[in-house]
């Protein structure tokens, strides 16, 4: 829910004030969230922790149309993307898989120790990779010039006018529709996986831990 709720703010953040100034607060976010959900053993700031780590996860998606549409042709923007998505999606499930297998193996402290220095080196990446692109900007002062900073009321109006086309609301209910699926097989297949496997419990899923 978080992400879904700040992709539009995200958006206009990106295009008033540019990702680079983005990118390495939500990777940042990202880290100080795992810093608190891997010190607090309190049930309260664990869920606080889950939420400031999925408010920095939550700018991938729309961080990948922008490079897109902002840095290459647009001929191949549906194509880049698609690749976007797919390299998010995957990194999400080796991400999973390599916590469980460290969690499972080497305990829960070393996971969150390899966890924390992952995302430290990420965030060190985008800051010299935003270097490399203010040095690009510096020697093509075109890329600033053309950027656009669109009003919150004029994005709010353009939403508003997108909704009003029956074409647009088939294809948000698609969309909707579609993950709704997916995910629905997703839980069934997560919780036959959890029960069988970890003797997971009704009890224990509805506990306050579970739930956040």
């Amino acid at each position: 829910m978080v992400s879904a709720f700040l992709q539009i703010p995200y958006g206009y953040l990106i295009d008033s004030k540019g990702f680079e100034k983005i990118l390495p607060f939500c990777i940042f976010a990202v880290l100080i969230g795992s810093l608190v959900y891997w010190l607090c053993d309190n049930h309260i700031f664990i869920g606080i922790s889950r939420l400031i780590i999925g408010a920095g996860c939550a700018s991938s998606y729309i961080l990948v149309i922008f490079i897109a549409t902002t840095y290459f042709k647009k001929t191949i923007i549906p194509l880049l993307i698609s690749l976007g998505e797919i390299s998010v999606g995957l990194g999400d499930y080796f991400a999973g898989n390599v916590y469980l297998y460290t969690f499972k193996y080497l305990g829960w402290h070393m996971s969150n120790i390899i966890t924390i220095i992952m995302i430290s080196l990420l965030f060190f990446y985008s800051m010299f990779l935003i270097r490399k692109i203010y040095k690009i900007k510096f020697a093509l002062p075109t890329l600033t010039a053309n950027r656009i900073k669109v009003p919150f009321k004029e994005i709010i109006h353009h939403i508003i006018k997108l909704a009003q086309k029956p074409t647009n609301i088939a294809i948000f209910i698609y969309s909707f529709l579609t993950w709704g699926i997916i995910m629905t097989f997703a839980g069934y297949w997560g919780k036959s996986y959890y029960i069988n496997m970890h003797n997971y419990s009704k009890e224990y899923a509805l506990s306050i831990q579970e739930i956040y």
